[in-house]
């Protein structure tokens, strides 16, 4: 038996909804997933969790994992040195004391080996779930913590499961949106010791301006919503675009002009290469504001990247279209396996050359925003942008598209434009996986669509960027805080225990 630490008498700022209180709640046993919405608080009851725990068995550390050791600093780091009782909201670089910085309850920070010491002598050690392999050799720990189980791999998952194996207290703990099918599969009701606590973004009081103005001004699809805002588990099967329908106004009577802001969408394809044209259209959303209409298109079949690039750019010279930016699959940069180029400068070199784009050929998702690179979060944004939980639709596609039919050479592999594609884009017949089935007929118009929404519109919202691709984390360590509350603070009594 451990001996008990000095008592350090703080003020905790933590003031946990009913939701928080409920999982809190859960006795010492099952694995818990706090499956809650945007702005439920998930990160900080997550921390929270991971405080009570450093009471107990200091002899053994706990693991705490993001996707990604970018996210452990912007959302883990981030809530902790705003949470902390007693700290100045800052993490400690350079010669700085953890003390000084962090507050009377950690003792010290090493950033070389990613660890966190308490001051009752508890350790956690800050991990990324990128490398799973990295995980296995930490010590056997007593506690668990995992934040947005969604972005990191089931198997990174199963391995830190695996290093919980010290103590005889031990407290496992996931908290994110529940939108990844091997989630649903763990914690949907089957698996023994399993247990799931639900919020709600509306759940959180202390969300500003209101729970419900927070809510609103999202730009969700139905199905997103389920997820992001309810934190329930949402279907992934059927038509992935189900509420895309050619009678039901989406098809619309636009043409190509040159005065309007355009983009382009781009999927290199393997010698199927896929590009939209997008443009803005003033007043056509459904809500009276701008909207969006896919007007022409390139697809192709057997074909160079190089004979692609210039069809592209022939035909943004036949329509007078400058292309402000084009985002494409960020693999591009790497260099092709037919030419020893980088596809992105293919491009680009072909339609500056013909005078078409004023500014670049950028990734869509970036490379090391693992949110970004989640596909399903880039489903779920055209999705929204095609009906948002409120109903109002921002994208539309040209009749001219719509009625459009290409010859194949391959009648194994039928030749399928944007319009196709979306009526066509499915979900495995099982329900196992939360990513649309790659057939090689409507996967790389899609492919190319989802590059251009996520480049132009970004992950955590639906404000254009215009070129900018934000970093949807920051957003998560926002919503993580959301939950603290400023009055009725409470008295922290923290100590050693066994």
């Amino acid at each position: 038996m451990s001996s008990p630490a000095t008592e350090v008498e703080v003020v905790d700022r933590y003031v946990p909804h009913a939701r928080q209180r409920e999982a809190h709640s859960v006795q010492l046993g099952p694995v818990i997933l706090y499956a809650g919405g945007y702005g439920s608080g998930k990160t900080l009851w997550l921390c929270k969790e991971g405080e009570r725990e450093s009471r107990f068995q200091p002899q053994f550390p706990i693991v705490a994992v993001a996707p990604t050791y970018k996210m452990v600093a912007q959302v883990l780091m981030a809530t902790l040195a705003r949470w902390l009782p007693g700290t100045g909201g800052r993490w400690p670089k350079g010669t700085a004391r953890a003390s000084t910085c962090l507050g009377p309850l950690v003792r010290d920070w090493s950033a070389t080996e990613h660890v966190l010491s308490w001051h009752t002598g508890k350790r956690w050690l800050l991990r990324s779930a990128e490398d799973p392999g990295s995980i296995e050799g930490i010590p056997d720990a007593c506690c668990l913590l995992i934040d947005e189980p969604r972005l990191i791999s089931e198997e990174a998952y199963r391995v830190a499961l695996g290093r919980v194996r010290a103590g005889a207290r031990q407290r496992i703990c996931l908290a994110g949106v529940p939108a990844a099918a091997w989630i649903q599969a763990e914690f949907g009701g089957t698996v023994p010791g399993r247990t799931r606590v639900q919020a709600s973004s509306l759940d959180n009081p202390h969300l500003r301006p209101s729970p419900a103005e927070y809510v609103a001004r999202m730009n969700m699809s139905a199905r997103r919503a389920q997820a992001f805002v309810h934190g329930d588990f949402a279907g992934f099967e059927g038509l992935v675009y189900e509420t895309y329908e050619p009678r039901g106004g989406w098809v619309v009577d636009v043409c190509a002009e040159p005065a309007r802001s355009s983009w382009g969408g781009l999927d290199f394809g393997f010698r199927r290469p896929a590009f939209v044209l997008l443009q803005r259209v003033e007043g056509m959303a459904t809500d009276g504001s701008p909207g969006y209409a896919l007007v022409e298109e390139v697809v192709g079949q057997d074909l160079l990247e190089a004979e692609h690039a210039r069809r592209v750019a022939e035909l943004c010279q036949r329509l007078g279209v400058t292309l402000l930016d084009v985002y494409a699959d960020p693999a591009g940069n790497a260099r092709n396996q037919q030419t020893g180029l980088r596809s992105m400068q293919v491009y680009a070199a072909v339609l500056r050359a013909h005078g078409v784009l004023s500014g670049g050929v950028k990734p869509g998702p970036h490379a090391s925003n693992p949110v970004e690179r989640h596909i399903p979060n880039g489903v779920e944004l055209v999705r929204s942008l095609l009906c948002s939980d409120h109903g109002i639709r921002r994208l539309f596609v040209s009749r001219l598209l719509a009625e459009r039919v290409y010859q194949s050479a391959d009648q194994r592999q039928p030749l399928v434009g944007v319009h196709r594609a979306l009526l066509g884009y499915q979900y495995p017949d099982a329900a196992t996986r939360d990513e649309p089935v790659k057939d090689g007929i409507h996967d790389h118009q899609m492919d190319a669509l989802r590059y251009l929404a996520i480049g132009l519109f970004g992950i955590a919202g639906s404000k254009v960027r215009e070129g900018h691709p934000g970093d949807a984390s920051a957003d998560l360590a926002n919503e993580a805080l959301a939950a603290m509350g400023a009055s009725d603070a409470s008295s922290l009594l923290f100590a050693g225990g066994t």
